[in-house]
């Protein structure tokens, strides 16, 4: 009796294969557990879609995620200081979403690199870089983008 090896022999290749692939794919994940930045001055009256649930009030102290949403009315205003010591004046009337997933890649080092978005929306902010090298920054409205790095720029849209 002959046994048939061809479908184990797929298989095995099959697997070899996605597993090569995956050491070239760079793999990203969201900031779940830990915040981006945190909340360090608030005026007025804004509201926040914070980990996906709208309705919540910003405050000094309130850490601020990866996707996070902060929409300011005409009197209010608010500052996020980010951990590479980026900052961040949300102005009257603005409506801004943060984006900064994490991105290793495995086929050059396990050296971590980070790509933050400010998406504004309506409105003006004024960015600050921080120190560190290790987050790129681009700002984006519906008729302009632009990337900063090692600088300070006022950006918005009406």
């Amino acid at each position: 009796m002959l046994k048939n090896h061809t479908n184990n022999g797929l298989l095995y290749w099959g697997t070899m294969l996605a597993a090569f692939a995956m050491l070239f794919m760079p793999a990203t994940t969201a900031l779940a557990a830990e915040g981006i930045g945190v909340i360090t001055a608030v005026e007025g009256k804004s509201i926040m879609k914070s980990q996906g649930k709208w309705g919540v009030v910003p405050n000094v102290g309130l850490n601020v995620y990866h996707g996070d949403k902060l929409v300011t009315q005409a009197d209010g205003r608010a500052t996020i200081r980010f951990h590479d010591g980026g900052e961040l004046l949300i102005e009257p009337n603005s409506d801004t979403r943060i984006t900064q997933p994490r991105e290793t890649s495995r086929m050059y080092s396990a050296q971590e690199k980070r790509r933050r978005e400010i998406r504004v929306m309506i409105g003006k902010v004024k960015f600050t870089s921080g120190k560190s090298d290790a987050v790129s920054t681009r700002m984006v409205s519906p008729t302009a983008v632009a990337a900063l790095r090692g600088t300070e720029a006022w950006f918005g849209t009406d």
